[in-house]
């Protein structure tokens, strides 16, 4: 068992009241922490009726096993806790931040995989993974309902 610090970069609503959570380690590493039963829900994401855990927050994970199950290779065990925040990435310094976690393209993202699955798998992957083009990283602020943000990319925003 580790503890990791994860810069968070994906929040995704599922069904329910359930929540897919991501984010990388400060060496780099893509983490997606799942819960050993159960799933975290959006009351985690909550403490004092104020959204602590989104994206740019750094949280402490304590993760128990990696269990990678392609195309979901970053998948670990994490123990349930309640969060702890430990900082955020500074405004200045967030799309440094993106670009050093983007794929160099979205091609790049998938070359591991069988080429004649990548369709279907690009439609059902969940992870806001960023790619570069040569017009540079994107990212937009979208508001969506009671969650207040949501992040993702946009044409247009540089």
């Amino acid at each position: 068992m580790s503890t990791e610090i994860l810069t968070i970069t994906d929040l995704t609503r599922m069904s329910g009241n359930r929540v897919c959570i991501a984010g990388y380690t400060p060496d780099g590493a893509c983490v997606r922490p799942e819960l050993p039963y159960g799933f975290f829900t959006e009351p985690w994401l909550i403490q004092d009726s104020k959204g602590i855990v989104r994206p740019f927050a750094k949280v402490e994970f304590k993760l128990d096993r990696h269990i990678p199950d392609p195309p979901h290779t970053e998948d670990w065990v994490a123990l349930p806790a309640k969060p702890r925040v430990c900082g955020h990435v500074p405004p200045a310094d967030r799309m440094r931040f993106l670009h050093a976690t983007a794929s160099p393209d979205v091609e790049s993202i998938f070359r591991s995989l069988n080429p004649s699955r990548v369709g279907t798998l690009g439609r059902r992957w969940r992870r806001s993974r960023l790619a570069r083009n040569h017009q540079g990283t994107r990212l937009g602020h979208h508001p969506r309902g009671d969650a207040g943000w949501r992040l993702g990319v946009s044409p247009g925003l540089h």
